[in-house]
């Protein structure tokens, strides 16, 4: 990776983890909220363990694009077509990232900063292709 310092995402994602411990849960609630008919491919993990490499995916692009780390573009890329084939729409893939930042805003309350807010705009419209 870069040996850039961390961006605004990186951050609210690092106080996130200080605040929440695992924030899977609230995530993929927030997830199931807005697109409940996703709820059914989840079906056969029991364990979270699907949930848990689905997410810490979406957070190792999250932090290479922060830091400026090309190799995210791939990620993504390889993401978005592994979803495909779960019949997963490009706009609710895009959602699962924009789900990320409203959990991460949602529990850093006050200390949610006019730069993270711009940070993770540039990088979701950077991801999503906005």
């Amino acid at each position: 990776m870069s040996e850039r310092a961390f961006g605004p995402v990186s951050q609210s994602l690092e106080r996130l983890s200080e605040i929440a411990g695992d924030p899977s849960v609230l995530i993929y609630d927030r997830l199931f909220e807005q697109h409940p008919e996703y709820r059914e491919l989840f079906v056969f993990d029991t364990n979270g363990d699907v949930r848990g490499e689905m997410l810490s995916q979406a957070f190792d692009v999250l932090l290479r694009t922060d830091q400026g780390d090309k190799s995210a573009d791939v990620l993504m890329r390889a993401n978005r077509f592994a979803h495909d084939g779960y019949g997963v729409s490009e706009d609710a893939f895009n959602s699962f990232f924009e789900i990320i930042q409203q959990v991460t805003k949602d529990q850093l309350g006050d200390a949610w900063s006019p730069e993270m807010g711009e940070g993770w705009q540039t990088i979701l419209d950077q991801l999503t292709g906005a």
